[in-house]
Order: structure tokens, then C-alpha cells, then sequence
């Protein structure tokens, strides 16, 4: 047994002395751990006839329990337990026992009409965090207890292992095997019988004991307790709900378990309807009537009868199971039902809705799963129910999997590159008795080849993940199937306006038609929809079986020649500054912006041209180095004949890259370009003569890149007018020039004032910080100040782009609240922005002069003189050139070395 650190719970920890108390650190038990979990039977009802007694009596509940757990050595968890229950954990089942009968004799001696229902059960636990747990132990233990009734302690044939050796004056009663609702495999129960406790129950509520006919799942559900609570509340409420959600996801083990859970509240029955083995819509109605136990005669009607006999049995819930293949004669006998029978719900699980008035339409999500390249520790990985699910299921083939750091990164690439879905994962796993995780990792890249397999006791559609999504796409008009297979060549999420375009033809698809045909994709969850940014999106394994059918149909390369013409039109949209100002690393879009620029590299060298024009003004704030050596190769290996002056335009939009990147070979590939520009085209004159003009920076000469700037603003280019600020309210603040550099700020911020956005990490980042620098030139110190401020704290790329000049505004005016402030800062913003070098496997794309980690830190501690060699070590590694870090930097350290 191990114990993990948690916060004191709400007991006085000094009541005795126990080894799970250390000064005022209490510990979690984990490893084999004996749960006690209790709640008040049929508390609802309660609050509702004592309101007045019931809030004192549950807070005196709760004091009796916490003495007596604390002193029989026992801890509880930071907010586990929800409404009148509480979970506790012992490190032996013996002190869980005495305090369960002691807990019982207290609370019956001051609440005798509080009937509260423990159990106790031992197992492996899994712990969520340091202060909480998670798992099948718990669980198990919390379905043990559903089982029993107010005063009846009840114990698993685990716990009652443990103490039979040493159970003092505690007698255990063998109440034999109880189906339990995690379905799984039937438990034996014994009662705890003492002195002082009452020793005869009713029945326990076992699953056995309703009267229901749910088939039995051999393996165990993970996570989906939120979901479970959702669906749940929802069924309560509501007569008719439908469980939707992509081939795989898991709706029908979800259903499952819902129906489990609720078998109490439905005395009439709880009938599993499986329509997974009908094939026609005939057959619908007499398979319902088997389903509730009702026989019918040849030329009867089998939903009348089903309608007959449920009419007045009471509360009933009827569970539908795979209704996406016969959904009109579902959708008419679940009306039939609903409209005939009021004590009915049902409960539907289907890949589209059934259509019905009064439904309530529910998408079953995928697993939470990490997000692809994310560093996860071993010990992390049950945090994100994919991975529980994975590792479950892969050491019920591999028992002896170990699973280290490495082995670790593969399995949040298997849980990331599968999207979560359940069926997928369990597919996976299965591959894992075989194959080593990281091969295993690495061959999802043809995922329907590498996931076949399943049991053979599934339907052959669920064999195999090709099976399962073809399965819905064969259901599919032919329109829709186009739409689909179409789609699959946009990599990330898309715009409807996208959509259009790539999606539409001139003979099964008109574009005003593709809206409807992604709605209807949508609700057969085949498509997702985000209502936070409007935009859709494929998962992965259905966009990869959409596009081997675009590939067999003939339609790929007319296809991606739409997707290539619709970015080239984004992209030129872009560079006129007509959206997305504020453009990042991780916009939704770059992924299709750069298969768009892969495609047209060989077969649209025009498009390709037109992207990389659009792309010139923000092509540093986006980054993707990699990317960007193979563009800038390929143009620099083409003469444009197909199209000079688009390869010319084309050349221009790299130029700030290149110098940002030290690419002293752009200054001749500028000047063969230059000679092919269109002689009116005066902005991709100017990106073309930016690198020069940078050169000319160094020296101190502002007036060619002042020209650029004078030239972006009179023709309203406000991405060039951004781009070229810098250098320029650089220089001018370094001359001396105090009023141009000012006036180069108040520029900046009137453009980005339009659009409504701050100085921020993907529009000025660095110009607060040479804002308050001036302004402590001018001697305006507290103006200084309150620039510094302007922005907010919250980015780290921000706080490290400014604070080498806010600590020299904090060191001129000694004011060293300031320089600890931006030190705290400091350290927080370089673990963030380390977090995300490690994680894009890239230098930040805002790594450029002030995002100088080492630099600003040296002066924050006022060590000027080594701030020169730090400077050159810490751009050791990185893109920037050296005459940019020297011509930023240098100046300022050597005037305050000299000062």
C-alpha cells in the first residue's frame, strides 16, 4: 500500500492519533484500499415530509461520521461523495468495519427515523488526483451500497476476506451472489451483524431482483460518470430521449448502464430492445414484443400489443438499441407508445434522431482524451478516460505491460490519433498483445488495416473500425456520401463558406445544397459541429475512410484543387487584412493552409504562389519553421514561368521570415523577383525591399523602412503599416527621435483600436514595453508606468516580450516592487513558454530579439555587464539573426553599462 498527500478534511485530526496523520498532513490511501461508503436512504423523501429537522439532522450525520472514521484511522477524500454520501478509505478492512457498526450505533441512537446504508468493499485503487478517486473499486463499492438498506451494513466477498480472522464481536451473515449494476460479474454479500444493530432486512436490491432483461457485459465501463448524471437526470424528466453519436462512441454501452442504474424506478420493467439483428422495418414491432415478453399471432399487430400490454404495468422504460437502419418504423412505434402508454419512457440509441415531437436529442462525446504530443506522466494517464480505457483493455491481452515515460507518449499518440473513440481504442488494444506500443502508435496511420479484429461474438460491424463506419455511410443518399468523402480533404475544422466550395460540383452537389447535406451529416454524427466557433469538423478515423472513397471514386485531385483555390482566396483575404488580424501559431486553419501550399507545390504552382503572397505579413506570427524552409526552397527553385509575376508576388510574401531568419540569400532572390512585379503592385514592391531596409536599420538609418511604413499607411495596408513598426519606433527611440518613435505607437494602436484588440501576443507584443521605454527617456516615469500596464499580464509570450524594458524602467526609477513583480513574471512566463517549445518540437515563432529569456532576467537583476554574453548565448539556438538581436539589443545594454 502507498499513501499520496491530500488537505485535512473538515474533523479534528487531534480526536487520536493515527498513522494516516502526520502533524497537519493527513494522507490518501492507495494501492489496496478498503472503502466505506454511506448515504441516507430515500433522503428525497425525507426533505420533502421533515423540512424542518432534515437540514440539522444531515450536518450532525456528517460530524458522527467524521469522529468515527478519524478515529479508527480512516481518511476522506477532498469532495467526494455527493448529496448525503460520503466516501471514506482505510489502509485495513478491520477498522472500516468497527467504524461502520460504530457509525451505526451512534447515528441510531441520535437519529433513529435517519436511515443511513453503508458498504464496505476492498480493492485497487485508482486515484484521480491527490485528492479524490476514481475506478472500479469505488465504484463497485457505491453499487454495493445501492444494494442495501437504512441501518444494514453490507460487506464484498473482498472486505469480509479480511476480517474473518479478527471480527470481535461483529458476526458475519452470508447473504449470498447479487447481480450488481456494473454489470459485470455478480458479487457475494455478507451483513454485519453486532449488538446494538438491528440484524433482519429485507431483500437487497439487487439487479437480479427487478425485472428487466439487460444483457450482461463482461468487460468493465470506464469513465462516462458525468454522462451517466447527465442522461440520467434528463430520462427523469423527459419521456423520450435519443443517444446519438458517431459508429464507436459508445452509446450503447452508455445506455446500458443508465437503464442499470435506473431499473428501481421502473417496477413495470426495464426491456432491452437490440435492433442490430433486424432487417427489415416489418420485423421492428415483433422484435419490441419479444423484447417486453409478449408473444404474437400472424396476423396480429405487434405494436398495438406492445401498446396493450404496457399500458398498465406502470413505470416502464423501453430501451431501443441500433435504430439508425430502420428509423421510420422505430420513430412509429416510439410514437405509438409514448402517445398510448403514459407510465412508459424510452430510451433510444441511434447514429441520427428518430424526428419525434417531444425528443430530446443527446451526443454521446468521445473519451477524454490528451491532446497529440502532450507530456503525460505514467502515473497521469488515468486522468483521461481514453487512456483508462486503453491501458484496461490492453492488459486484459498483455497483462505484464509496463508502461514507462516512453511508453506513455504512445499511448496518448494511440488515445489522441483515434479521437477517443471507444471502439477504436478497444480495437487498438487488442493489437497490443502483439505488436509494441510504439509500433503500434506508429501504424495508425492506416488504422483501418490495423484495426480489425474484435471479438468474435460482436456484430461484424463492430469487428472491425471499417466495418463500423461503413456501416453508416451505406445508409447515406448519394449526395450526402459526396458531401462526406469531399470533406475529407480539409485536415482540420472548416467554415461552412469552405465547405461550399470544396464540396459542391456542377452535377450531384449544388453549392446551395451543402448546407443541408451537412446538417443532415451532423445528425447522423457523422460530421461534428462546434456551436462555440460555428465551424465543423471530421474525426480523425472517419476522415481517413472518407478519403480512401474519394480516392476510389477518381475525385481527389479535383477535389483538392477546390480546397487549394478556396486557401489561396483565404490567404489573399488575409494579407489585405480583411480577418483574422490576430493570427497565431495554433489557428484552426493553418493545418489546411499548409496541405493547400503541399498540393500546389506539384499540381497548382499558381495557387501555391497566391498562398504564400497572403501569407507575407504574418507568416513570422504563425511560425512553422519546417514548413517555411520548404516553401521558401521551393519558390527560390523556380524561375515563375508559368506565372512571373505571382512568383514574384509569391517571393515577396517571405520576405520578413527571411530576415527574421538570417536568410542572406533572399537579398538575390528579392532581386530577381523584383524585375518580374507588376509595376503598379507597390505593397509586394515594398515587402520585397524590407529585408534591405533592415540592413539599413542597423546602422541607424530609419528612412528606407520609414518610407515602407509612410507607404502601408497612405495605401491602407495595415498588416505591412504592423509589420514594419517596430524597426522603425526602434531606431527613431535609439536616435533620440522620441516623437517619431511615439508617433509610430499611436499609429499601431489606432489600427488595432478598429478592430477592437489589444497590444497583444499575435499584434504588438513588444511595443508597451519600448512605449514605456521612451517615456522613460522623456523622463515621464509614471507614464512609463501606466504603458507597462496597458496590455494585462495574462500571456507569457507578452510578459517576456516587455520585460527587459520594463525592468529598465523599474531599474532608472528604483522601484523594486516593480522588478519583483516582473521577476515573478518572469519565471512563470518561461515555464509556459518552455511547456510550449516542448510541445510543438519548434522555437515559439515570437522567439525573435525581445523575447529574449536570459537577456531580461539579467536585467531584471541589474547584471548589465553579463547581459551582453547571455544575449549571445540564449539566441544561440534560436532563428534570429544576429544583426536583428545586435540591432534591438546591443544599444540599449551598452548605454547602460556605459551610464
Amino acid at each position: 500500500m502507498s499513501l499520496l498527500p491530500i488537505r485535512p478534511f473538515a474533523v479534528q485530526t487531534d480526536l487520536v492519533q493515527t498513522d494516516l496523520v502526520e502533524g497537519d498532513q493527513v494522507w490518501l490511501p492507495a494501492g489496496t484500499v478498503t472503502f466505506l461508503l454511506t448515504d441516507v436512504e430515500g433522503s428525497s423523501r425525507l426533505w420533502e415530509h421533515r423540512t424542518g429537522e432534515m437540514g440539522k439532522a444531515i450536518s450532525r450525520h456528517y460530524e458522527l461520521l467524521d469522529e468515527v472514521i478519524a478515529r479508527h484511522h480512516g481518511v476522506r477524500p477532498v469532495e467526494q461523495g455527493e448529496g448525503d454520501s460520503i466516501v471514506a478509505a482505510f489502509a485495513r478492512a478491520g477498522d472500516a468495519l468497527r467504524a461502520a457498526v460504530e457509525a451505526q450505533r451512534a447515528l441510531s441512537a441520535e437519529l433513529p427515523w435517519l436511515p443511513v446504508r453503508m458498504a464496505v468493499h476492498t480493492g485497487e485503487a485508482q486515484l484521480r488526483d491527490e485528492g479524490n478517486y476514481m475506478g472500479r473499486a469505488v465504484i463497485r463499492c457505491a453499487r454495493l451500497r445501492s444494494c442495501a438498506h437504512g441501518g444494514q451494513i453490507v460487506l464484498s466477498a473482498a472486505a469480509a476476506a479480511l476480517v474473518t480472522d479478527d471480527p470481535g464481536d461483529v458476526e458475519l451473515v452470508d447473504l449470498g451472489l447479487v447481480g450488481l449494476r456494473d454489470l459485470s460479474r455478480p458479487e457475494r454479500v455478507w451483513q454485519a451483524s453486532a449488538p446494538g444493530l438491528p440484524s433482519r432486512f429485507p431483500r437487497l436490491r439487487s439487479l437480479d431482483a427487478a425485472r428487466h432483461n439487460l444483457p450482461s457485459v463482461l468487460t468493465s465501463f470506464i469513465g462516462r460518470e458525468r454522462e451517466l448524471a447527465a442522461v440520467r437526470a434528463l430520462l427523469s424528466e423527459e419521456r423520450l430521449i435519443t443517444l446519438t453519436g458517431s459508429g464507436g462512441c459508445g452509446k450503447t454501452r452508455l445506455a446500458l448502464h443508465v437503464a442499470a442504474e435506473m431499473v428501481e424506478d421502473h417496477p413495470g420493467g426495464t426491456w432491452w430492445v437490440d435492433l442490430a439483428p433486424v432487417t427489415s422495418a416489418s420485423a421492428v414491432g415483433e422484435q419490441v414484443a419479444n423484447a417486453v415478453g409478449i408473444s404474437t399471432a400472424p396476423q396480429a399487430d405487434p405494436a398495438a400489443l406492445v401498446v396493450r400490454h404496457l399500458r398498465d404495468v406502470g413505470p416502464t422504460l423501453l430501451v431501443v438499441d441500433n435504430a439508425e437502419h430502420v428509423l421510420d418504423a422505430v420513430a412509429s412505434l416510439v410514437d405509438l407508445v409514448l402517445a398510448g402508454c403514459d407510465g412508459v419512457r424510452v430510451l433510444v440509441t441511434s447514429r441520427e434522431p428518430l424526428g419525434l415531437a417531444g425528443e430530446v436529442v443527446w451526443r454521446v462525446p468521445s473519451l477524454p482524451a490528451p491532446a497529440a504530443g502532450e507530456p503525460v506522466a505514467p502515473e497521469r494517464l488515468g486522468v483521461y478516460d481514453a487512456a483508462r480505457l486503453f491501458l484496461d483493455r490492453a492488459r486484459r491481452v498483455r497483462p505484464n505491460l509496463v508502461i514507462d515515460e516512453a511508453a506513455a507518449a504512445h499511448v496518448v499518440a494511440v488515445c489522441a490519433r483515434l479521437d477517443g473513440i471507444p471502439l477504436a481504442l478497444e480495437l487498438a488494444a487488442v493489437r497490443a498483445r502483439t505488436m509494441t506500443l510504439e509500433r503500434l502508435a506508429r501504424g495508425l496511420d492506416d488504422a483501418f488495416r490495423l484495426l480489425s479484429g474484435g471479438a468474435r461474438t460482436a456484430l461484424p460491424r463492430q469487428q472491425t473500425l471499417l466495418a463500423s463506419i461503413a456501416w453508416s455511410v451505406d445508409l447515406l443518399e448519394q449526395a450526402e456520401r459526396a458531401v462526406l468523402r469531399r470533406l475529407a480533404v480539409f485536415r482540420g475544422s472548416f467554415a461552412l463558406e469552405a465547405a461550399e466550395m470544396v464540396a459542391a460540383d456542377d452535377g450531384v452537389v449544388a453549392a446551395y445544397d451543402v448546407l443541408d447535406l451537412i446538417s443532415r451529416l451532423v445528425d447522423k454524427s457523422l460530421v461534428q459541429f462546434d456551436d462555440t466557433t460555428g465551424n465543423y469538423r471530421l474525426l480523425e478515423t472517419i476522415r481517413q475512410y472518407s478519403l480512401d472513397q474519394l480516392v476510389a471514386t477518381g475525385e481527389l485531385a479535383s477535389t483538392r484543387d477546390r480546397h487549394c483555390q478556396w486557401y489561396a482566396e483565404w490567404c489573399e483575404s488575409l494579407g489585405r487584412a480583411e480577418h483574422d488580424f490576430d493570427i497565431g501559431p495554433d489557428h484552426p486553419a493553418l493545418p489546411d493552409v499548409f496541405a493547400a501550399l503541399d498540393w500546389g507545390y506539384s499540381a497548382a504552382p499558381k495557387l501555391a504562389y497566391r498562398i504564400s503572397r497572403g501569407l507575407a505579413s504574418v507568416r513570422v506570427q504563425i511560425g512553422h519553421y519546417p514548413a517555411f524552409d520548404h516553401q521558401y526552397d521551393w519558390l527560390a527553385g523556380r524561375d515563375g514561368h508559368e506565372d512571373p509575376r505571382g512568383w514574384a508576388a509569391a517571393v515577396a510574401g517571405t520576405a520578413h521570415m527571411a530576415t527574421t531568419l538570417g536568410r542572406a540569400s533572399y537579398l538575390g532572390l528579392a532581386a530577381r523577383a523584383v524585375a518580374m512585379v507588376d509595376p503598379d503592385d507597390v505593397i509586394t514592391r515594398c515587402h520585397l525591399r524590407s529585408y534591405s531596409a533592415s540592413l539599413t536599420c542597423l546602422a541607424g538609418d530609419a528612412s528606407d523602412m520609414t518610407e515602407l511604413f509612410t507607404t502601408a499607411q497612405r495605401h491602407g495596408e495595415d498588416r505591412l503599416t504592423w509589420l514594419v513598426s517596430l524597426p522603425v519606433a526602434n531606431t527613431n527611440a535609439n536616435a533620440g527621435r522620441l516623437d517619431a518613435a511615439d508617433e509610430v505607437f499611436a499609429v499601431v494602436r489606432r489600427m488595432l483600436a478598429v478592430r477592437g484588440l489589444p497590444l497583444g501576443h499575435h499584434t504588438a507584443p513588444v511595443i508597451p514595453g519600448l512605449a514605456a521605454f521612451v517615456a522613460m527617456l522623456r523622463g515621464d516615469l509614471e507614464r512609463a508606468r501606466c504603458v507597462l500596464d496597458t496590455p494585462g499580464q495574462p500571456d507569457a509570450m507578452l510578459i517576456i516580450a516587455n520585460n527587459a524594458w520594463a525592468a529598465m524602467v523599474g531599474y532608472v526609477t528604483a522601484d523594486l516592487a516593480l522588478l519583483d513583480r516582473l521577476a515573478s513574471w518572469q519565471a512563470t512566463a518561461e515555464e509556459a513558454l518552455k511547456a510550449e517549445v516542448r510541445a510543438t518540437s519548434e522555437p515559439s515563432p515570437l522567439s525573435g530579439p525581445a523575447l529574449n529569456v536570459h537577456w531580461a532576467r539579467a536585467v531584471i537583476e541589474r547584471r548589465f555587464v553579463d547581459a551582453l554574453p547571455l544575449l549571445r548565448v540564449a539566441h544561440a539556438g534560436t532563428p534570429t539573426s544576429p544583426a536583428l538581436r545586435s540591432y534591438v539589443l546591443v544599444p540599449l545594454v551598452t548605454r547602460l553599462i556605459d551610464a
